[in-house]
């Protein structure tokens, strides 16, 4: 968490310095059986500063630095990191915009209630896929690198979710906030698990006809309190964690008040602990209705 500070250069470019705090976390490791670093887990000053360059009212290409100084006692050398890339700025439209967005053709569902069951028997291959880990031939890790597995391998899995529309572009993309309740039985001896989520809900439209829309959806850091902490005896942390889904869907039927989603999870803390072994939920087949 930290506060910036900009300073104008001229009408294209500025400068920025940045003050907060970091949390640190840092895994042990060994080599010859000999501890090199521990764990540590610690709280850190932290200090940043930055440029931009106004490429139009949307687009800056931005050049960034960030440093935590080094901790004694933690045996920890100092942290930098530095970066160049190009930033887009959203822009509000005026209202008169908004109100031709808001009753044009384009299905937004302003809210929407789902169902979802997901079974281990099916394996864990989708999940596998999408976080670049599925053995496929000679390749031991075939997939796309959008999302991530989890060393705990949940059996069975139960969700209800609500979402609610809170913004929408003029045909693509929405943004809806959520919230859900999961329920997921550990591997080992079938333990019981709840999962109480909220989230924020990322939605493109990729295909509109007639009869139905089809869409992607991708859910990140959704903060979710568990009922267990290191299920099945494994590091995944406390009970404090976050929730993630990704999926693809469609609503169909008059009016669109239908949705049918495949979707899959996964829940871990973002190394924000130092267990952090992560909990895969296998996909889940999702029936909803809008209103």
């Amino acid at each position: 968490m930290s506060v910036k500070k900009d300073f104008n250069i001229d009408k294209k470019t500025s400068f920025y310095a940045e003050a907060g705090v970091a949390n640190i976390t840092r895994f042990a490791f060994s080599i010859n059986d000999k501890v090199i670093y521990e764990d540590a887990h610690y709280a850190s000053l932290l200090y940043g500063f930055g440029f931009q360059y106004w490429l139009s009212d949307k687009w800056r290409l931005s050049a960034n630095g960030t440093f935590l100084p080094k901790s004694t006692n933690h045996n920890q050398p100092s942290i930098s990191q530095a970066s160049v890339g190009f930033e887009y700025h959203l822009q509000q439209v005026d209202d008169k915009t908004a109100n031709e967005y808001a009753n044009n053709d384009y299905f937004f569902p302003k809210n929407i209630f789902q169902v979802s069951y997901g079974t281990s028997a099916i394996g864990f291959g989708v999940n596998r896929f999408f976080g670049m880990s599925l053995k496929v031939g000679n390749f031991e890790s075939f997939g796309i690198p959008v999302f991530w597995l989890g060393e705990v391998k949940a059996n069975h899995a139960f969700s209800l979710i609500y979402q609610r529309l809170i913004y929408r572009s003029e045909r693509i993309f929405s943004l809806d906030w959520g919230a859900s309740v999961t329920y997921f039985q550990s591997p080992i001896n079938n333990g019981n698990v709840f999962a109480f989520s909220v989230f924020p809900v990322l939605r493109f439209y990729l295909l509109r006809r007639d009869g139905f829309d089809f869409y992607t959806n991708y859910s990140l850091i959704g903060p979710t309190f568990l009922t267990k902490s290191d299920i099945n005896n494994t590091k995944t942390g406390p009970k404090i964690t976050f929730q993630d889904t990704m999926g693809f869907g469609i609503f169909f039927g008059k009016d669109r008040k239908y949705n049918a989603e495949l979707r899959i999870m996964h829940y871990s803390n973002g190394n924000i602990f130092t267990r952090n072994d992560g909990i895969a939920i296998p996909i889940q087949f999702t029936l909803g209705k809008t209103f």
